[in-house]
């Protein structure tokens, strides 16, 4: 039995920085100083931090079907409508009749 894949489609640019990543020979870099570190952790905790929550009331059809459609890909239901949600304001997912 094969898994679900857990991980959406990478677009080009997504491919092309994995690509480069992989060729990135970790090695050759220079040593990171411990301020520079500490300016990445702040960035990192500064981006996290940016998360919101949203609460919502739905029909308990559309609910159940989310569940199921998340369940078919081995996520969470609240990570697959994360997912749509991005995937919507970014211009990836485009309304079936937009003209």
């Amino acid at each position: 039995m094969t898994m679900p894949n857990k991980t959406a489609p990478l677009d080009q640019e997504e491919q092309d920085l994995l690509e480069a990543i992989e060729q990135l020979d970790a090695q050759s870099l220079p040593p990171v100083s411990p301020e520079r570190q500490q300016l990445f952790r702040e960035a990192a905790a500064s981006f996290v931090s940016r998360e919101t929550s949203l609460s919502i009331s739905m029909d308990a059809l559309d609910m159940e079907e989310l569940r199921k459609r998340a369940a078919s890909r081995g996520i969470r239901c609240q990570s697959f409508v994360k997912d749509i949600l991005h995937k919507y304001l970014t211009g990836q997912l485009l309304e079936k009749n937009a003209c």
